[in-house]
């Protein structure tokens, strides 16, 4: 992962942050009497204890807020540290965004509750007037239909759609089967893909490739750029100190290591698999092409250089 991909990241991440916690503050609004997804009763949008509510609400947020920018921190130590391994990045940058969105509604969840509770004890009942008021459905005077101020669930109401209550746009009807398939369809998928992209980075980051000869075949296994020749193919071996890549073709190139298809000065375009840290490195020239390979400790590359040279004819 380059500097740049990185700043990148980093970025959305910021952005991320920054529209859930313009999002979050956007519950304190009272829009039409709605505070904390809670429809109240005009003249109770200062009481007392619903502002302490709020203010509690406020706290958490500007918690949420520190704490996650605290978490930079080790996403900036893992680019230092662990710069060669770019799907330890990728593991946290969704671990951070996961967390980030499992949080956040919590304490919407919690603030929303609290303020139920508050509205039940005191048995605020909001005039018919503004109950008949029903020309958007974020101001629906019905709050079981919100049940955390967040998601909308109404069997009774066809839309697939509707007004967030908390946050900017809309939100997905729970109460219907549409609602339901498009919402847990989407964050299945999300799921799916986070997680075996995830599992792939990790695997193309740890796996170690290798070379593995029977009779007269050889096979560098790779898990994306595995290629095979017999001995006859082979026109020299030798080892090299040095393998100054061009540009990569095809293939994963991170500070630690080399892995696919590469234009590498004075020897052109051929396969690479190596540990960049870790020379000597095998120089096996072919026909048409060549490969370079090392193994990550110098005694190894040596014994798989001496076994290859004994097979060239």
């Amino acid at each position: 992962m380059n500097n740049m991909f990185f700043i990148v990241i980093l970025f959305l991440q910021i952005l991320f942050l920054i529209s859930i916690l313009y999002s979050l503050k956007t519950a304190l609004k009272a829009d039409d009497n709605v505070i904390l997804g809670v429809t109240l009763p005009k003249d109770k949008l200062n009481d007392e204890q619903v502002e302490k509510i709020e203010l509690l609400y406020n706290k958490n947020i500007n918690t949420l807020a520190i704490v996650f920018g605290l978490l930079f921190v080790p996403e900036l130590l893992l680019k230092i540290d662990f710069a060669g391994y770019p799907s330890l990045e990728i593991v946290y940058f969704f671990a951070w965004i996961s967390s980030l969105l499992i949080s956040s509604r919590r304490i919407v969840y919690l603030a929303n509750k609290k303020m139920r509770a508050l509205k039940s004890e005191k048995r605020w009942i909001i005039s018919e007037l503004q109950k008949n008021d029903t020309s958007n459905k974020k101001f629906t005077y019905d709050d079981e239909y919100w049940p955390n101020g967040i998601n909308y669930s109404n069997p009774k109401d066809n839309s697939l759609l509707v007004s967030k209550r908390i946050g900017v746009g809309n939100t997905v009807n729970l109460g219907i089967k549409k609602g339901k398939v498009l919402t847990f369809g989407t964050l299945a998928a999300v799921i799916t893909i986070t997680i075996c992209l995830s599992t792939y980075l990790l695997l193309t980051d740890f796996y170690t490739p290798s070379i593995y000869i029977d009779g007269d075949k050889i096979k560098v296994s790779d898990l994306d750029y595995s290629t095979a020749f017999s001995t006859s193919e082979i026109q020299d071996v030798k080892l090299i100190d040095e393998v100054p890549i061009v540009s990569k073709i095809n293939g994963a190139l991170t500070s630690i290591y080399a892995r696919g298809k590469f234009d590498v000065n004075s020897y052109g375009a051929g396969k690479i698999f190596i540990f960049k840290k870790s020379s000597p490195y095998i120089m096996i020239k072919l026909r048409d092409s060549y490969i370079i390979y090392n193994e990550d400790n110098k005694t190894k590359t040596n014994n798989l250089y001496e076994e290859l040279k004994a097979r060239v004819r």
